[in-house]
């Protein structure tokens, strides 16, 4: 007996997280037109490939009009100064009109002789929000 009310105190926690991840997958797959905010390069490499019809999201031109805010940063850091190359670092947090957080992550790319690393590591960035909130959902 003991080991069962164990067992069931232990497996409660995993339940319960896994809900809030169900939930949470689910307010996100909720999510049909999106504003980016942000004035960088990520930003705009985030709302060209929305505007190309990369994701199902539809692109709002106001926040008040978007179901979310999909706020794009970018950062840099330079790897070998001597050589020039550098790392670019794209964050991205997708937010609700509640203001809740319902995904985030970044990714990071180095420049290339005919592409740019926060380019790159935008639209990976977008395909990785794509594949999380588009599955099975039509446009």
């Amino acid at each position: 007996m003991k080991y069962l009310i164990a067992l069931l105190l232990c497996s409660a926690p995993c339940i319960a997280q896994t809900d809030l991840k169900t939930e949470r997958l689910q307010k996100i797959q909720a999510v049909h037109t999106i504003f980016v905010d942000g004035n960088n390069v990520g930003a705009l490499k985030a709302r060209e490939q929305i505007e190309k019809g990369k994701t199902c999201f539809t692109l709002a031109l106001k926040a008040a009009d978007a179901d979310a805010v999909f706020a794009v940063g970018t950062d840099s850091q330079m790897e070998d100064a001597r050589w020039g190359i550098r790392d670019y670092i794209v964050t991205g947090t997708l937010t609700n009109k509640d203001g809740e957080l319902l995904w985030s992550q970044n990714s990071r790319f180095g420049d290339a002789p005919f592409s740019n690393g926060g380019k790159e590591a935008a639209k990976i960035l977008v395909h990785m929000l794509k594949r999380e909130a588009c599955e099975g959902k039509r446009r």
